[in-house]
């Protein structure tokens, strides 16, 4: 059973996700009229597991959807794997993860 989390604006579209067992869908529909709604972008990003050091950003906190960073690179974690992952920072960790994503968003600079 997926899951729906409210949308987000960014780029004149609206970005909405949806969690499933094993993957996180995102939808990015255009801002038009609604009798126009037309969708921009569907990712399908699958949970598996990823060896490296994680890391977080300072303010964030766990939440449904978060972006951390594996080795420099953007992932999807789960509530529950961004709460096991953060007792043992700065240490090479297997997270179940779904990307990676390519997002900008996250700032995985090293």
């Amino acid at each position: 059973m997926p899951r729906l989390a409210g949308a987000f604006v960014h780029g004149w579209r609206s970005w909405k996700q949806q969690r499933f067992e094993n993957a996180y869908v995102i939808v990015a529909n255009l801002l038009v009229p609604r009798s126009e709604r037309r969708i921009a972008t569907v990712r399908t990003y699958y949970l598996r597991p990823v060896i490296g050091i994680v890391h977080f950003s300072v303010s964030s906190i766990p939440s449904s959807f978060a972006l951390i960073c594996i080795d420099g690179a953007a992932y999807i974690a789960p509530k529950q794997e961004q709460v096991k992952l953060r007792r043992n920072p700065d240490k090479e960790q297997t997270a179940r993860v779904a990307g990676p994503t390519g997002d900008a968003l996250a700032d995985c600079r090293k």
